[in-house]
């Protein structure tokens, strides 16, 4: 009953949706691969030279497919902080010594 796992994670949320202790997200191969298609679809650099961009809501199809994968970066981001990120005892220690310095 008494996992001293389970003692050192503080966050409650998590561990009500899912008590066993998970990897840290740098640890997961498979983010930072999402992570890599994601930026390389951010940048135009696989379109080719001297085509006369198609205009989709307005912009140039390149401005929409960058826009795109930069929602996508910012979507998977808190994704991966919402369901793979630690909080220590220590991080909310941090906060309260904000709040009483004011």
């Amino acid at each position: 009953m008494n996992d001293p796992k389970r003692s050192r994670h503080t966050s409650s949320w998590s561990d009500e949706a899912e008590p066993e202790m998970r990897e840290e997200p740098h640890r997961r191969r498979w983010i930072w691969v999402v992570y890599l298609v994601l930026f390389g679809a951010s940048i135009p650099w696989y379109l080719p030279r001297g085509e006369v961009p198609r205009i989709w809501l307005g912009l140039p199809d390149w401005v929409v497919v960058s826009l795109l994968a930069t929602v996508g970066i910012a979507s998977f981001t808190a994704f991966v902080v919402r369901r793979y990120w630690r909080e220590t005892a220590d991080s909310s220690h941090g906060e309260n010594a904000d709040r009483g310095s004011s």
